[in-house]
């Protein structure tokens, strides 16, 4: 084809399921997007809606309800060098999503950084997302699996039996074959991008990605205190704000981190300001009610 040029092709119905499925998603979110809802203005405007969205459902009732033949059409607008584009997460290997989750991360890391918070958060975002889709594939399932199996060897065979079969898989994909790498990494992404949404005041953000984190981890220093600071800064939750404050202060305790153990209990004496102004509202309340 040329750059103009179209092309049509008919598609017969039992092979046209999933784009039913897929369109029938699409036009409804496109109908009331988040955030954006349609309006239909001027006496008429309940008749306009519905019509719209009969209009739209039309072809999808046909294909499904009489079993007619798709035809898709297609028009050649650009042709793209390899290289010359990026890549969609869908459309890359295992070892692509692992090598731009890095290029992500170390790009958010400078724009946290600048004070770009906002550009950071999508490039953290955008990291985790491959991550976790690295995560998900079938060779990090197969190492994951095969690390269970050894815990059921002696200390002996499962060395032995381990790095055979690291040796054997290596030459395929050496990054993505060291779990640790991997989780280490979705940890401090995480990590970043919480951090980010402190700053962006996206609270309610911050807190799920902390959990995540301390899912694994539970005494992750920094997934608790900025968790602690999420509960605190929305003003709701504080006695879960207080709890991972306090369990802050028991790791920093003996560390001898004077700096950190100092700003954690700065945290602490906040929360506890903040608890105490609660109460006396509460109490005004409750007075009012019995006068």
């Amino acid at each position: 084809m040329n750059i103009g040029e179209r092309a049509r092709f008919l598609v017969s119905p039992e092979h046209t399921t999933g784009y039913l499925d897929l369109a029938t998603a699409l036009r409804k979110q496109e109908s009331s997007p988040p955030g954006h809802a349609q309006v239909f203005s001027g006496c008429c405007g309940g008749r306009a809606m519905l019509e719209a969205q009969n209009d739209a459902n039309a072809d999808l009732n046909l294909v499904a309800n009489m079993c007619a033949p798709l035809e898709f059409e297609f028009e050649l607008i650009e042709v793209q060098e390899p290289g010359s584009f990026e890549k969609e997460g869908w459309e890359m290997s295992v070892e692509e999503k692992w090598e731009e989750a890095n290029r992500a991360k170390e790009a958010g890391v400078v724009l946290y950084n600048e004070g770009k918070f906002g550009e950071a958060s999508d490039k953290f975002g955008k990291a985790l997302g491959l991550l976790e889709s690295v995560g998900m594939s079938s060779q990090v399932q197969e190492l994951k699996h095969q690390k269970n199996e050894q815990s059921r060897m002696d200390e002996l065979e499962r060395h032995s039996r381990w790095l055979k079969r690291i040796k054997s898989r290596d030459d395929d994909n050496p990054k993505l074959l060291n779990l640790d790498k991997l989780e280490t990494l979705l940890r401090t992404t995480r990590l970043n991008y919480v951090a980010c949404k402190l700053k962006l005041e996206d609270y309610a953000a911050a807190i799920t990605q902390a959990s995540e984190i301390l899912k694994d981890d539970p005494d992750n220093l920094k997934a608790l205190f900025r968790r602690g600071q999420a509960y605190t800064r929305m003003g709701r939750d504080l006695d879960l704000a207080g709890q991972d404050l306090d369990r802050c202060k028991d790791i920093l305790s003996s560390s001898g981190d004077v700096a950190t153990l100092n700003e954690v209990k700065r945290e602490i004496q906040l929360v506890k300001q903040k608890l105490s102004k609660h109460e006396k509202v509460e109490k005004q309340i409750f007075a009012r009610m019995f006068v």
